[in-house]
């Protein structure tokens, strides 16, 4: 008897790219529905770090009470030290119910993996102990924030009503939606031949070749003047085609 007859990945927190979590309310009945039908939830919770507001959404994991009477163990939790220090570091965590736990503690990836990460486990362990790691995630967040705020505050300035941008309330991505008569390609072909300007427009994320109209603006990586001057530019080329539609 297979304890799980399918797996549901989902990014419930400052999902990418949309940026958006899911709602407190549709949480509990997203993991009664995993546990009626005997589905795994894999969260990618590897954005939780960066939340803007005073405290973290509450994680999707924690509404799987293993108190509860139906309880199966039907969430996991990924968690990566990855979105905080240097991706090389290739390293991360997963809290599971604890039969999935003895489970991949003992596979062959696992196993033949642990000889390669001894070293960085060592450091990481030290600075979980010392208190290093906790500095260094607030000092993170609080950057990514700043960052986040520029280019929204930029685009919110230079773009009409129209053109919707999200306001995230964490991780690393905006999420705009032009109007439906707009392509988003043609906005980021000008982009990279004009000014080398990338990011990742919205059919890209779709199987169904859905949301044409918007494009995800990663934040994270470069300093406030940079994120400005690209947001003015972005923005320009946007202004220009809505131009173009009018006439």
């Amino acid at each position: 008897d297979r304890p799980y007859r399918g797996l549901v990945y989902l990014i419930p927190t400052f999902h990418n790219p949309t940026g958006r979590c899911l709602a407190d309310e549709r949480c509990k009945p997203v993991v009664d529905i995993a546990r009626k039908h005997k589905l795994l939830i894999i969260c990618d919770d590897v954005y939780n770090f960066y939340y803007f507001t005073e405290k973290p959404p509450k994680r999707l994991y924690s509404y799987d009470t293993r108190t509860d009477p139906d309880y199966m163990g039907s969430v996991v939790s990924n968690g990566s030290f990855s979105k905080v220090l240097p991706p090389g570091i290739r390293l991360g965590w997963l809290e599971a119910p604890h039969k999935l736990l003895r489970l991949l503690a003992y596979n062959g990836l696992a196993l033949r993996g642990r000889r390669r990460t001894q070293a960085i486990l060592g450091i990481m362990g030290a600075a979980l102990e010392s208190g290093q790691l906790d500095e260094i995630v607030v000092e993170s967040r609080l950057s990514v924030k700043s960052q986040m705020e520029t280019m929204l505050e930029t685009l919110a300035a230079e773009l009409p009503r129209e053109v919707h941008i999200s306001k995230p309330l964490g991780g690393f991505f905006l999420w705009i939606c032009l109007p439906e008569y707009m392509s988003a390609q043609a906005i980021l072909d000008e982009c990279l031949k004009k000014d080398k300007i990338n990011f990742q427009v919205g059919n890209s994320f779709s199987l169904n070749d859905n949301f044409k109209n918007c494009f995800r603006i990663s934040y994270s990586l470069y300093k406030a003047d940079v994120l400005k001057l690209a947001a003015k530019k972005i923005a320009a080329v946007i202004q220009n085609h809505l131009k173009r539609c009018m006439y």
